[in-house]
């Protein structure tokens, strides 16, 4: 399976990042667009791995989380890839 680290942010954020995207959403592009809930900040990109190590990676980090504190972000660019001739992925970092 394909897996990556993520950060989840707070429904107000995950929903004002959603709206900000709303103008290329009503256009005819060929975009999977995610639920407001879907929308998140990728720490890792993992790739391909066995489903034997789901486990593990989950209780390892989920052990190296304990004890953080909240951080604070703010968004400031967007952008696409792999190229705006072919948006696959809008992102807003």
């Amino acid at each position: 399976m394909r897996l990556f680290i993520a950060l989840t942010p707070p429904p107000e954020v995950q929903r004002t990042v959603w709206e900000a995207f709303r103008p290329l959403r009503a256009r005819d592009l060929p975009v999977k667009w995610v639920s407001p809930e879907g929308v998140h900040l990728t720490l890792k990109f993992l790739g391909e791995v066995g489903d034997e190590r789901r486990d593990e990676l989950v209780a390892t980090l989920g052990a190296a989380a304990v004890g953080m504190r909240p951080i604070a972000l703010a968004v400031r660019w967007a952008g696409v890839f792999p190229a705006p001739e072919r948006p696959r992925v809008f992102w807003a970092g």
